[in-house]
């Protein structure tokens, strides 16, 4: 009549109840099981975000003409379609100009053309020939070529102003020149009085008389000139 008696296991201990000691010791972790995810202790700093490009930047556009070695520059606001762009990202924008420069308040780009300016070039006077140079009088670059037109032979105020130098159309550059050219040659010399280039008796001059003065035949007959 005694009170049953539950044999061969033991029951499962149920939760434990709030506020009790069971509930507020940590459990442990199993020996052999693995470590969760921690923070790393060997994380550096974060690199900062990369440098872009302000609404208010401004670009210089430099021109170049490698074979003249003349350079030209000008300024602007920033295109609105490279506003918030980092270096990378505007080098592949403007390409095939390259980036000279860069930063949040101003960009500098460089391009470069094949020749010379071809607006304009500069006639002007070097070692006694006139010359060609490319540009204008105040940005002049470069010889361009060296003529056989000597200065000397040239009227005055042209040679006054290729010694100034002055500027002419790079297309009709040849045409001046070969104006210069024939205004440059020398007068041909007559070789003697009455004469002309080639020796012959020029047009319009008096033939020589071969007969001999009055005077010289009179003396050579005996008689005197009649008076």
């Amino acid at each position: 009549g005694g009170a049953p008696v539950a044999a061969g296991r033991a029951s499962a201990p149920g939760p434990a109840e709030p506020g009790s000691p069971a509930a507020a010791a940590p459990r442990r972790r199993p020996s052999g099981a693995a470590a969760g995810p921690g923070p790393s202790s060997h994380a550096g700093p974060e690199a900062p975000p990369p440098a872009v490009l302000s609404a208010g930047a401004v670009v210089t556009m430099v021109i170049a003409y490698p074979a003249c070695g003349v350079r030209r520059s000008g300024a602007g606001p920033v295109p609105p379609g490279l506003v918030g762009l980092p270096r990378a990202a505007v080098a592949r924008a403007v390409a095939p100009d390259a980036v000279l420069s860069f930063s949040p308040r101003a960009l500098v780009l460089q391009r470069e053309l094949p020749g010379c300016p071809g607006d304009v070039v500069t006639l002007a006077v070097q070692d006694g020939r006139v010359v060609v140079l490319a540009g204008r009088p105040g940005d002049l670059g470069p010889v361009l070529s060296r003529t056989d037109i000597p200065a000397r032979g040239l009227p005055p105020a042209e040679r006054r102003r290729l010694e100034n130098g002055y500027a002419v159309p790079a297309a009709s550059a040849g045409a001046v020149l070969a104006t210069l050219r024939a205004a440059s040659r020398p007068p041909a010399e007559p070789s003697g009085p009455g004469r002309g280039a080639s020796g012959s008796r020029a047009e319009g001059a008096p033939a020589p008389s071969l007969a001999p003065p009055p005077s010289a035949a009179g003396a050579r007959s005996g008689r005197r000139p009649a008076r």
